[in-house]
């Protein structure tokens, strides 16, 4: 069955959920007191509904299994352009979750260290009266920095865009 990435994308939650009230049900079926009448005799009784409970979400796991491999392996074909770069969606989603936390805290990082450094400088300067004022040298050019922080920041918004639009469009062939 074709579906788009974000409707199935939503149907694995809805699944999450099946799988969520299954096991409550699995959980409470599982033990009962020996004075308490079987609730599921009639029907093969708690052990056989039991069973009947982990295969279902045996079931319900496959088809997430099945789902996630479809979209990864369309992730894997498509490709998309962000800033120039052209990259798979997958190289792109290994980007947005592990390269750009790091790429982000690194520039913010570096900022706010030379925004630290100017500040104590200044309150250097004001104590020190009768001295030389002393100032901090930066050995990174600044300018380039904040430009560097700043294409980063439009790549992931751009990249966050162009991934919405692909998950909406992009088709993907789900085994029932």
């Amino acid at each position: 069955m074709e579906k788009t990435i974000t409707e199935a994308l939503a149907e694995i939650k809805v699944i999450g959920k099946r799988i969520t009230s299954k096991d409550d049900a699995l959980q409470n079926a599982l033990v009962r007191s020996s004075d308490k009448i079987d609730p599921h005799e009639a029907n093969g009784g708690s052990t056989a509904y039991v069973a009947s409970l982990k295969q279902g979400i045996k079931a319900l796991t496959d088809n997430i299994v099945a789902i996630r491999t479809a979209i990864l392996k369309k992730n894997c074909e498509e490709t998309i352009t962000v800033a120039g770069v052209t990259k798979t969606i997958s190289e792109w989603l290994v980007w947005k979750r592990e390269v750009y936390p790091v790429l982000s805290s690194l520039y913010n990082g570096m900022q706010n260290r030379i925004r630290r450094a100017d500040s104590d400088m200044d309150s250097y300067g004001r104590m020190s009266q009768g001295e030389d004022k002393k100032s901090a040298i930066i050995n990174a050019d600044i300018q380039a920095l904040n430009n560097d922080a700043e294409q980063i920041a439009a790549c992931y918004e751009q990249l966050d865009g162009q991934l919405s639009l692909k998950n909406a469009t992009l088709m993907v062939d789900i085994p029932e």
